[in-house]
Order: C-alpha cells, then sequence, then structure tokens
C-alpha cells in the first residue's frame, strides 16, 4: 500500500473517478525552496534526493538519498485524472464517467494508473460489477451504452495524461480487469481537494507519483492541492534524515489510535505499525485529548485574554511537537490561537508552517501573506 487519501472516514463511495479537463498551469512545476538545478517534466517535479524503492511490507516507498530540509518540496504532480463531488454522487455513474476518462489518456497516463497498488478484494468487486455490465450491454446491443453514460457524466476528458489520437481505446474496448483495477486504484489512491480550493472543482484526484508515499500516522511529509500549479504538492514537514522513509498521513492524525487503526483498516486494508501506534498508545492518546481540550478553551477566549491564551497556546504547540503532530495539525491550532487571541506572532507562525507544508507558492500562502500585511 503506497497512497495517501485524505480522510479514511469519509472514503469515496462505491468507487470514484474523473472530470474534464484538469487545470493546466502555464508554469513549470519548480520547487520553491530546494537548491536543486535539475529541470522539471511538464507534469511533475520530483525531488533529486528523493527514489521510489521497495520497503519491506509496505509495498514501494519513497526513500530520502540525503538529508532534506524542512520545507522542501519533494513532489509537483500534475493528476492524470479528477472529479467533483457531483460527479461522484452516484457510483454507477461515477464508475462509467471514470473509465471513459481513463480511456482518453496515454498510454503511459494508463501505465501509470495500472502500476498503483489496488486492494485485491476491491477489485474483485469490481470484477462482478463490470462483468454484470457486459451481460446487459450484450442484451441492450453491443456498445450501445457507452454514448448514453457519456451524456449522462456530462462530457469527461482526460487529465495531464491524455492524448489527442493516440491509439483506438475506448471505455468499451478496455478489459474487465483494467476497469476493476482502475475503480480499485481510485479508491486506494485518489487524494481529497477541499471545497473552494480547486477553481476546477474537483473533490478528488489521482496524481500517479504524488501517491508513491505510505502512511504514518506521524509524517514526515504533507500533501496540499495547489491550485496555481494545477498538482498536487508533497513537502517535507520536519528536517528527513538520509535513508529514512518518507511519509504522509493518511487520515487525521490527531485521533486516538485505535479509531485512527480501524479506519486504516476499513478503507485501506492494512494494520498500522507506525511508531505512533507501536509506542506509547496511551501516553500518545493523551496528549491528542490534550489538544483537542486546548483547542476548544481557545475557541472559548475572548479577545482581550491573550496572557491566559498565550499560555494554553504555548503548551498546545509543545504537545504538538511531542506527539510529532506538525504539518497541518499545528497550522490548524495556530489558526485558533490567532482566532482566540488576534496575537499577530500566530499569525506569523501560521504563515511559516503552512509555508513548510504547502509551499510559498500556494494561494493560502498567499493569502495569509496579503492578511499579515494588514494586521
Amino acid at each position: 500500500m503506497s497512497t495517501p487519501q485524505p480522510n479514511p472516514d469519509d472514503p469515496p463511495t462505491t468507487t470514484t473517478t474523473t472530470a474534464t479537463t484538469i487545470n493546466t498551469p502555464t508554469t513549470p512545476l519548480t520547487p520553491t525552496t530546494s537548491t536543486s538545478t535539475s529541470t522539471p517534466t511538464s507534469t511533475t517535479y520530483t525531488h533529486p534526493s528523493i527514489r521510489l524503492a521497495p520497503i519491506p511490507g509496505r509495498g514501494l516507498g519513497t526513500l530520502a538519498t540525503r538529508p532534506i530540509p524542512r520545507g522542501t518540496r519533494l513532489v509537483a504532480d500534475r493528476p492524470l485524472l479528477a472529479a467533483t463531488n457531483t460527479q461522484m454522487l452516484n457510483a454507477e455513474l461515477f464508475a462509467h464517467g471514470l473509465t471513459a476518462a481513463h480511456a482518453t489518456l496515454s498510454a503511459d497516463g494508463r501505465r501509470q494508473i495500472a502500476e498503483l497498488a489496488a486492494r485485491e478484494d476491491v477489485v474483485g468487486d469490481w470484477m462482478e460489477f463490470w462483468r454484470l455490465e457486459e451481460v446487459v450491454d450484450r442484451v441492450a446491443g453491443a456498445g450501445a451504452g457507452e454514448g448514453a453514460w457519456a451524456g449522462a457524466w456530462g462530457g469527461v476528458g482526460g487529465g495531464v495524461g491524455s492524448r489527442e489520437d493516440e491509439g483506438t481505446e475506448t471505455a468499451a474496448t478496455t478489459s474487465v480487469e483494467e476497469k476493476a483495477h482502475l475503480m480499485a486504484a481510485w479508491s486506494a489512491n485518489c487524494f481529497g481537494v477541499g471545497e473552494g480550493e480547486s477553481a476546477g472543482g474537483w473533490a478528488g484526484v489521482i496524481a500517479a507519483r504524488a501517491a508513491r508515499f505510505n502512511h504514518s500516522c506521524v509524517p514526515n511529509a504533507g500533501f496540499a492541492w495547489n491550485d496555481a500549479l494545477g498538482a498536487i504538492t508533497v513537502h517535507a514537514i520536519r528536517e528527513v534524515e538520509e535513508g529514512e522513509e518518507l511519509t504522509v498521513a493518511y487520515g487525521d492524525s490527531t485521533r486516538r489510535g485505535a479509531k485512527r487503526r480501524e479506519a486504516l483498516k476499513r478503507v485501506y486494508g492494512f494494520d498500522c505499525d507506525c511508531v505512533a501506534c507501536a509506542g506509547d498508545e496511551e501516553e500518545l492518546d493523551g496528549m491528542r485529548r490534550r489538544i483537542k481540550a486546548l483547542k476548544t478553551e481557545l475557541a472559548r477566549r475572548a479577545d482581550g485574554e491573550q496572557e491566559i491564551s498565550s499560555e494554553l497556546v504555548e503548551e498546545g504547540v509543545r504537545l504538538h511537537e511531542r506527539a510529532g503532530l506538525v504539518g497541518s495539525p499545528l497550522v490548524n491550532f495556530y489558526q485558533c490561537a490567532f482566532a482566540a487571541t488576534a496575537d499577530r506572532r500566530y499569525l506569523e507562525e501560521e504563515l511559516r508552517h503552512c509555508i513548510y507544508w504547502q509551499g510559498d507558492d500556494h494561494p493560502h500562502v498567499k493569502e495569509l501573506m496579503e492578511r499579515l500585511a494588514s494586521v
């Protein structure tokens, strides 16, 4: 298993799919904090200090080949397939729309999808679905349903990896096995995009290189959708040592251990044995409970109680760092702190940690810079 989906508690329905044309930026995908002079490709930037490698018991993963500073952009990857929430509402429509979009990808794009991890049991479920669909098509007349599905989907095209006139692949000629793997690969590999973060309205995307990061409940990297690039980015959110595996959190890492593992098992089918799950769970769960209580308390504070709130903030930051909850959890905590105190330094810290996590070219980072200038 080597691919993230941001919220295991809210997975895609029975399936998940693609959308119309992907946001295609005119600027190249380049590092924001890396000193690398390597030239990125038109669709994917990969930092030269990382490599794909087999990880015992974890499939393929991403390793650091030398020390990597905090805030370094590791990957910027434009998606092959994307979908809006509306397109994902109906599982059957979604499946047909996704396979139609998949058929527009180049041979290389389809190869990248085929190489992504997929749960065998989910593949099996989709095999049954597509075999039944084949029977229905034969009864209705060969290929009779393809145009109807395309119309119902609303005219989907491929993403960055789409082709103009390469080959004769269509959804009707794609094998049952390939369709089943596609649907299972989406469920295991899609990245969620927050509401309002994508001008194209995307709620889920598949970015094949960005998907090659394994999970940890205390990750050393974080992913985000960068609408300015039309890409998923992954950044180091703490210092990374040479030879260390780079990981992201597939779900809400602030939840207590049993709940995290239950969600990961249900959605991804693996038992998490990261350092947080294998360590002193009682102590770590206690830290998470205290962090939650501090955020609740901060929300109750009036703007005039800065001194008391500052003490709470300092405790919360220490707990986040001790528990390894940096990246987006710490950013969220600083947001709460600024809302409670109106203290400029917490907005500054939110900005600093957003740059580590999202990069200085992220639209949210630029909004924070403008906001800070007016405080």
